[in-house]
């Protein structure tokens, strides 16, 4: 089978390299097995070379390139990954990771908790204390100011992770 017959079975065109191109993009995301394996599929070769934050653009390459130009097996990968390589270099934005926004208390000047940070803060709190509660050696006052302590929260805002504990621990 030739590489144009594999390209067609994955349902992509392979009569144009650019309805080729927009078939790639509607297939979504499919994950670094498959893309090697059909990168190996159309190449003939291993792709244990290909980085894996390049397999999805040396695949998108490899099945345009395959349309576009006379390049087979080794010389394919060689070039599909050449133009991954060059494209990742000259956009890098695309991949670029937000950094971590930190809120900041304009009073105290203390870094703030992220957001679900102190309800899993007040659920470690709680589930430590779990079977003191259930016992009586703890009210629900004192493990209220433990919640408040250990997650930096509002006495209002213990109160609800408390109840919501309770129920979900069925006490």
């Amino acid at each position: 089978m030739n590489v144009l017959e594999v390209i067609a079975g994955y349902d992509i065109d392979s009569t144009s390299f650019v309805l080729a191109g927009s078939d790639i993009s509607n297939q979504g995301e499919l994950g670094e097995r498959l893309y090697r394996e059909r990168i190996t599929e159309m190449t003939m070769q291993g792709t244990s070379d290909v980085p894996i934050e390049l397999v999805p653009l040396v695949y998108g390459y490899t099945v345009q390139e395959a349309i576009r130009t006379d390049y087979r097996g080794a010389e394919l990968l060689s070039y599909a990954n050449d133009l991954a390589k060059q494209f990742y270099s000259t956009h890098k934005y695309i991949w670029a990771v937000k950094e971590d926004e930190q809120r900041v208390d304009v009073v105290t000047g203390e870094v703030k908790k992220k957001k679900g940070e102190k309800g899993d803060l007040a659920r470690v709190a709680f589930v430590a204390n779990k079977d003191a509660i259930r016992s009586g050696d703890i009210t629900r006052q004192q493990m209220l100011a433990i919640i408040v302590e250990e997650a930096d929260m509002s006495k209002a805002g213990a109160s609800t992770y408390y109840a919501k504990f309770k129920k979900e621990y069925n006490m």
